[in-house]
């Protein structure tokens, strides 16, 4: 089992129902609050060896206690970070996002190549075919 994060610890609370769509944690919609006290789940294991996760007791700003699991909301609707924890997955998510804009990037300036290519292809084509149209016009116009 991973380390008991201490009462008194100020936290992020995000709202993330089981089963309903997907709310990102990192859109930054969440309640501040202070862990008040912890408590180990029941077995979560379906079979196999025995799983358990601490579930803790948070006091929100709103003056609402939320109960919640650390970084995920295996039991209930809330999950929590601490905002350092927060704070490093939204680096990480734009680290992510220019990641992939780098690779689309790449991808496009092949494109871009790819596309080049065949407009001369296209245009040198459609350049000899005039040019045979107009020389059997003329040859057309000797007789």
């Amino acid at each position: 089992m991973n380390e008991i994060i201490p009462n008194g610890t100020q936290v992020l609370v995000f709202y993330q129902p089981t089963g309903h769509k997907y709310q990102n944690p990192n859109e930054g919609k969440f309640i501040k609050g202070t862990i008040i006290s912890s408590k180990e789940s029941e077995d979560l294991s379906y079979h196999g060896s025995p799983w358990y996760v601490q579930i803790y007791t948070i006091l929100g700003e709103d003056g609402k206690e939320y109960e919640a699991t650390h970084n995920s909301n295996l039991v209930g609707a809330y999950l929590f970070r601490t905002p350092e924890e927060q704070v490093d997955r939204i680096k990480y998510a734009i680290q992510d996002n220019h990641n992939k804009i780098d690779d689309i990037n790449k991808e496009n300036e092949m494109l871009t190549v790819a596309l080049n290519s065949l407009q001369l292809l296209t245009e040198s084509l459609n350049t000899a075919i005039v040019s045979s149209e107009t020389s059997g016009y003329a040859k057309t116009l000797k007789k």
